[in-house]
């Protein structure tokens, strides 16, 4: 008869057979604890059978709630799995360090068995003989064994344990008394023995340093072995022919990579260049001699025992001394030992002066301006960074606390993340990311290390709100009060996004679900619930993030129109970026119908018809299209009538439906309801009245961001409307280094007139763009404007390298030089003296 092997017959077959065992076994009312005990083998093989039997059990629920979804079964799982959890501390906690305790106990009376036993093998070992010689009989032989055994001390029966004699000694806790202490080192046969003290050193003639000078050195060519030859970590070696120098006649020794190695690293954490070894240092060296070197190899200190050899086979007299002492002097060099990272921190703290002197040298010769960066948001502190590498001190006021560090970054959600590309993201050339797609904790984080390391700490005043700012009678810029400080220029970083916008809709007061900012979902629980969205654009997909990561049960996305949609990939970002003109084009058609076909296919209805993609920024998200696919989220496009107790009154309008028209009104039932309906943008009233005056008001400025009445203020990335291209890229750089250069050099500042004139040109360009000549632009369309900029006055072809890559600042500073004749010749007596004033295109 075959037997079944399913689990409903093994599983009815157990049940049976643990109902006959309850039936058969005595009945118990109570428990009653054992007379001598628990034993321990017990209690473990209880918890390890009540560990198995909750495991299987669990692997039974998940087996049976495979295709259902049930909240008892769920909540039936967590009460297993933490019973797993509380058996599990039992064994690790309990049940192991007891048997710990008392494998020591048992190990310890074997051990004290074993030497026992050898004691008393060489007694045996003596019997044996005197019996086989047979000099006495068997009785006196045992009379006197058990005489010698009685005298020596050394039973020959095995010995008896005691359990006590392995207790703990309860006098060793205690601190002996002065009469004890007298009984204990008196002895009692009458011999003295000196009680027991703590060792001493000796005291000695000589010092530590002779001390240590008698110490053998250390050679660096058998640590360079032992660290490369007989370790198994893998090792990066350089490139063939990169350590060679001298025109092939030797090589970098394993110290001039370790020093190249450093000065490489600090140079690209600190984006300076730190100066070469001039040939007065050189000579300081003795040149070659110093290196010890031949094919890559150090040979220091291969001379010392023919120098010591020398030493004592000389005769003495004559100059002998002098030769003795000149060599007790003479430094040797034998590679890296504990006090050679200080030898080399203070060669390295000698060039980073030198370096830093350099830059106060050059901020001095320039005129040495101090700017005023408002905002410590990602592009202030960008900003600030530009200007304390390049020598130009600055002083940063932030109308938050220090927790607003990073500007909106620092209060969005732990769940959002970069849209773009992380190589569109780089607002510092110190910036490393580890991945792709940063989120917010790492952006931070980038942001706090760029902060810390060019030490902005103390130039950074928190809790501090910019009023307004004013011009003395010397041109120089006042923020809030003289108190602050004086400065030639400013930076506005105040950004696009300030305090989150919450409307008021009808019927918010009869929700009884929970209604929040998208900026505001940190720490919310969304899992299994039904969540709304009201609005598009970058709040929508942060609030998208934000159910995919809490896995809600569906998600609603309420628009009143539709928003052009682009993937998630920085090589579509940055060919719809390449537009040089701006706007839509005859061609705008091709990328449009390229992302209908291809990345919104089946959901084509999506897509905008009354507005092309270089009308406005886009949504940058690849996942909302595969939640709507899926049905974890709809798109719905319509208008909001009211807030109803268990969701919103909806009114569903069709493609092509202008906002407020004829629709189909629903109930979207939800628990939570989100406000993805962005941020106020911040004030730039703090700004003069003339800086406003139309039609040059912002974004209508030179180059968007330089108003045409102050040429000394430059509003970093908080003019902009729309743009497809990334907020926090080099051009940050780029705008802070122009506003550099227009306060250096005032041949390269531009009068008012000309950047008037500028604006209307672009203005002219653009007309037929369906939006605003700076309502939207692409990167290579500023990219263009920054070329424009340099290009159009001869005297800043000279500052070229600086804006655009950050170098050859030199160059400029010496032609500065020859320029003031011809700066004098057009009535300028002083450099610099009113830095808020242009002279040129």
């Amino acid at each position: 008869m075959a037997v079944e092997s399913s689990l409903p017959a093994l599983l009815a077959t157990l049940t049976q057979s643990l109902s006959s065992a309850l039936e058969s076994s005595p009945e118990n009312p109570s428990i009653i604890p054992p007379k001598d005990g628990i034993s321990l083998l017990d209690v473990k093989n209880e918890l390890l059978l009540s560990y198995l039997q909750n495991l299987v059990f669990l692997i039974i629920l998940k087996l049976r709630n495979r295709k259902t979804e049930d909240e008892e079964e769920h909540d039936l799982d967590n009460t297993v799995v933490k019973k797993l959890v509380e058996l599990r501390v039992y064994l690790e906690k309990g049940v192991r360090p007891l048997e710990g305790r008392l494998k020591y106990q048992i190990d310890k009376v074997l051990r004290a068995a074993d030497d026992a036993a050898r004691v008393s093998a060489p007694k045996l070992n003596s019997m044996s003989k005197k019996t086989k010689d047979g000099s006495e009989d068997e009785s006196e032989d045992s009379e006197e064994d058990s005489d010698a055994e009685s005298m020596n001390g050394v039973s020959l029966k095995a010995p008896e344990i005691d359990d006590l004699q392995y207790r703990p000694n309860p006098s060793s806790l205690i601190v002996p008394s002065s009469k004890t202490a007298e009984t204990a080192t008196s002895s009692t046969d009458g011999v003295y023995r000196p009680p027991r003290i703590t060792a001493m050193s000796m005291p000695t003639t000589t010092g530590p340093r002779e001390k240590e000078s008698r110490k053998p050195n250390k050679s660096a060519t058998l640590d360079e072995y032992i660290s490369t030859e007989m370790s198994t970590a893998p090792l990066a070696e350089p490139s063939i022919g990169s350590t060679i120098t001298g025109g092939g006649r030797r090589s970098k020794s394993d110290k001039e990579k370790r020093d190249e190695a450093e000065r490489r690293e600090y140079e690209e954490r600190n984006y300076i260049r730190l100066p070469k070894e001039s040939k007065k240092e050189r000579a300081k060296k003795g040149g070659r001699k110093q290196d010890a070197g031949y094919g890559g190899e150090e040979w220091r200190g291969l001379g010392e025992g023919i120098d010591r050899i020398e030493r004592l086979t000389k005769r003495k007299g004559g100059d002998a001394r002098n030769v003795l002492e000149k060599s007790r002097k003479r430094p040797v060099e034998d590679g890296p030992r504990d006090s050679g990272t200080t030898e080399a921190q203070q060669r390295f703290q000698k060039r980073i002066k030198t370096s830093n002197g350099a830059r106060r040298d050059r901020g001095a010769s320039l005129g040495g301006p101090k700017i005023a960066v408002i905002g410590a948001g990602l592009t202030g502190v960008s900003a600030a960074s530009h200007c304390i590498g390049h020598g130009f001190d600055v002083q940063i006021f932030e109308a938050g606390p220090r927790a607003h560090l990073g500007g909106i970054w620092s209060r969005v959600n732990n769940t959002s993340g970069l849209q773009i590309h992380s190589l569109m993201y780089r607002f510092h050339p110190s910036v490393q990311w580890k991945g792709g797609y940063p989120n917010r904790q790492q952006i931070v984080c980038q942001i706090t290390e760029l902060w810390k390391r060019y030490e902005l700490e103390d130039r950074t005043k928190f809790d501090t709100r910019v009023e307004k700012v004013y011009r003395d009678e010397k041109g120089r810029w006042i923020i809030n009060n003289p108190s602050h400080g004086r400065f030639n220029g400013i930076i506005a970083a105040v950004g696009t996004c300030g305090d989150a916008k919450m409307p008021s809709m009808p019927g918010m007061d009869k929700f009884k679900g929970e209604i929040y900012h998208s900026s505001e979902l940190t720490g919310k629980q969304a899992r299994g619930k039904k969540m709304i969205v009201i609005g598009g654009g970058a709040s929508a997909v942060e609030a998208l993030e934000f159910a995919a990561h809490e896995e809600a049960e569906k998600t609603y996305i309420l628009a009143r129109s539709d928003k052009w949609i682009i993937p998630r990939n920085p090589i579509v970002d940055m060919l719809l970026s390449l537009n040089i003109f701006g706007q839509e084009t005859v061609f705008s058609w091709i990328p449009e119908m390229l992302l209908r076909k291809f990345f919104y296919r089946d959901l084509e209805d999506l897509a905008p018809t009354d507005k092309g993609i270089f009308t406005g920024t886009p949504m940058v998200n690849s996942d909302v299209m595969d939640k709507i696919r899926s049905g974890k989220a709809e798109w719905l496009r319509g208008d909001i009538k009211t807030f109803t107790a268990g969701g919103i009154k909806f009114n569903k309008r069709a493609k092509g439906v202008p906002p407020g028209g004829p629709g189909h009104e629903t109930i979207i039932k939800g628990d939570i309801v989100v406000m993805a309906t962005g941020f106020d943008r911040p004030s730039l009233n703090f700004l003069p009245d003339d800086a406003f005056q139309d039609p040059y008001s912002p974004p209508n400025w030179y180059l968007q961001t330089f108003p045409p009445a102050h040429v000394s203020v430059c509003c970093n990335n908080c003019t902009y409307v729309n743009a497809i291209g990334a907020v926090g890229n080099w051009h940050i750089g780029i705008y802070t280094r122009i506003l550099l250069m227009f306060l250096t050099d005032p041949l390269t500042r531009p009068q008012r007139f000309w950047m008037e004139r500028w604006i209307d040109m672009t203005r002219v360009l653009k007309r037929f763009s369906p939006t605003g000549a700076f309502d939207f632009f692409t990167y290579l369309e500023l990219c263009w404007w920054f070329f424009f900029c340099i290009a159009i006055n001869p005297f800043r072809w000279k500052w070229a390298l600086f804006v655009f890559f950050g170098i050859g600042e030199n160059l400029p500073k010496r032609i500065i030089e020859a320029e003031d004749k011809a700066r004098n010749g057009l009535g300028i007596t002083k450099r610099g003296a009113n830095y808020d004033v242009g002279f040129s295109l």
